[in-house]
């Protein structure tokens, strides 16, 4: 067996070399700066807000651009080329919907999409071994949005602030839900999964206030579906916490809900939602009336990302029509085939991200977090598309990606750990060290 060599006292990498600290803050920042725009807390803060979100926007493109040019750098190319080639399709699908609808290009649209970019950072951090760290990071970041986010409903509900109008609120509806503000649901879902797993493993004080937390953002978003959904997979996890089981069920069960949702095209009467007469139920129902009409027309390029104050109206004549909110039928409407098929392929990355992590050498708390929370947003895309790029979900899509793309051999190559003066880069079969 070769022997370990010494080396001296062990110097810490440059910032943005292999191992270095310089990728988990660019990538910090940029997921603090998309949370900031998924969140919608530019619109709660006026137009000082606005001109926030602006800024926000910019910062996590050129963030996540930096980190592509890093990935290229470092030959990690398919990283790279993801990323920029997520920040492209925004504009390839905003000129499709300008085409397709003759509403006047804007370079200025499409900001809300800008979780699909992020890939190339996550793949940086995984090389560094620093995404422990930065997950540890986030889900403090979704701790502090989540108490934004329950002051602000509670500042609406007293009538502190009036925002109504805006594409923040959601309005009052006949089901007894009152104006309340849109959720970034990833980082609820995310939050939360990680506080109840933290503290079954290690009960505390502290997890359990944060769990409190969580609840309370949860009854403060009046979503029905998806406080059900989480609470159900989250219970079912704490019950029988075998992991894999749970994944392996889960993406068989969204297959079965993809080929439905598909089938709801050529057969909009076997649509769910009619078994409901709330106002949101009668949304769905038409959009998918639209959908299935117009599918003829879209199913192969996709009818484009909407954009100004009108969104899908020129295409559908009525301003209640809402693509993102049917789930994968509104993905094959919006994006064609190809969107629809990547789609299924993030949904399987997503149920599948247990052995990708856990073969990285990361705790089960982050590992089972992660991919619970992958399981939920899967599960509920089959009412709203959650990796969309224009939902919180598609952060998660990001990173699911750089799991899969980012090679464990680059990542064994860089930032080896150095314990005390001994170099262990020089020995063999060393077993991955715990991180987070």
């Amino acid at each position: 067996m070769p022997q370990p060599r010494l080396t001296g006292t062990a110097l810490p990498p440059p910032l943005f070399a292999a191992g270095g600290l310089g990728t988990e803050y660019l990538a910090i920042a940029a997921l603090t700066c998309a949370l900031f725009i998924y969140g919608f807390v530019g619109d709660v803060l006026g137009p000082v807000g606005e001109v926030m979100r602006q800024v926000a926007i910019f910062l996590t493109v050129a963030l996540a651009m930096a980190g592509a040019a890093l990935c290229i750098v470092r030959g990690m190319l398919l990283a790279a080329i993801l990323s920029i080639a997520g920040l492209l399709s925004v504009f390839v699908y905003l000129a499709v919907f300008s085409e397709n609808s003759l509403v006047p290009f804007s370079w200025m649209s499409g900001g809300s999409y800008v979780g699909v970019t992020l890939i190339g950072l996550f793949s940086l951090t995984l090389q560094d071994r620093t995404f422990g760290r930065l997950m540890k990071h986030f889900y403090f970041v979704c701790c502090a949005y989540t108490v934004f986010y329950v002051l602000a409903s509670v500042a609406i509900k007293l009538g502190a602030f009036d925002i109504a109008g805006t594409h923040a609120i959601a309005g009052a509806d006949d089901f007894g839900r009152g104006p309340r503000l849109h959720p970034a649901i990833a980082a609820l879902i995310f939050g939360t999964t990680y506080a109840v797993i933290r503290w079954a493993r290690r009960p505390n004080v502290w997890d359990l206030l944060l769990i409190a937390l969580f609840l309370a953002a949860w009854i403060a978003t009046q979503s029905r579906l998806i406080t059900a959904l989480a609470a159900l997979v989250i219970a079912g996890y704490m019950l029988a916490p075998h992991i894999r089981m749970i994944s392996r069920a889960a993406l068989y069960v969204f297959l079965a809900i993809f080929a439905y949702s598909l089938a709801l095209a050529f057969y909009p009467e076997i649509n769910p939602f009619t078994y409901f007469s709330d106002t949101s139920a009668v949304v769905r129902i038409n959009s998918i009336h639209i959908v299935a009409n117009s599918m003829r027309y879209y199913w192969l390029h996709g009818a484009g990302i909407a954009f100004g104050v009108d969104g899908y109206l020129p295409l559908s004549g009525i301003t209640y029509f809402f693509p993102g909110d049917i789930g994968i039928l509104g993905i094959l409407y919006i994006y064609g085939i190809p969107g629809a098929f990547a789609y299924l392929a993030i949904c399987y990355l997503a149920c599948t991200a247990d052995p990708r992590m856990a073969s990285r050498g990361y705790s089960p708390i982050l590992t089972h977090a992660v991919t619970v929370t992958g399981v939920i947003l899967t599960f509920y895309s089959f009412q709203s598309a959650q990796f969309n790029g224009g939902a919180s979900g598609a952060i998660f899509a990001s990173l699911f990606v750089a799991l899969a793309v980012t090679p464990r051999a680059s990542e064994r190559n860089a930032g080896l750990p150095v314990i005390g003066r001994v170099d262990i880069s020089s020995q063999p079969n060393r077993p991955t060290p715990r991180r987070f």
